[in-house]
């Protein structure tokens, strides 16, 4: 399944696209998260679920008005993606509740 083009966050769009030039930065990016212009750019080399994740959970932070560490957001990522993984029913069930 390809990444989506368009995410909702706060209630704000935002744009996802793939990138061929981050991964060329100095140091290498495998993603970014712009608030100013709502976009999140991932690195064509690693479109991996969890480098788009953790630049979403960049955009819902700063969205909100934190701003976490490189560090904080990691270990949201990891632990919110583990439980997902280990939870799927629950996902399934309340991605169909919230279809209602």
């Amino acid at each position: 399944m390809k990444i989506p083009r368009r995410i909702i966050v706060c209630g704000m769009e935002w744009s996802i696209r793939l990138s061929d030039t981050l991964s060329l930065q100095d140091p290498p990016l495998w993603g970014d998260c712009d608030h100013e212009r709502k976009t999140i750019e991932i690195s064509s080399d690693h479109p991996q679920t969890n480098v788009v994740f953790h630049e979403t959970v960049h955009a819902i932070s700063e969205s909100m008005g934190y701003d976490p560490t490189e560090k904080q957001v990691d270990e949201i990522t990891c632990s919110v993606l583990s439980f997902f993984q280990a939870n799927k029913p629950f996902i399934r069930w309340l991605l169909e509740e919230l279809a209602d």
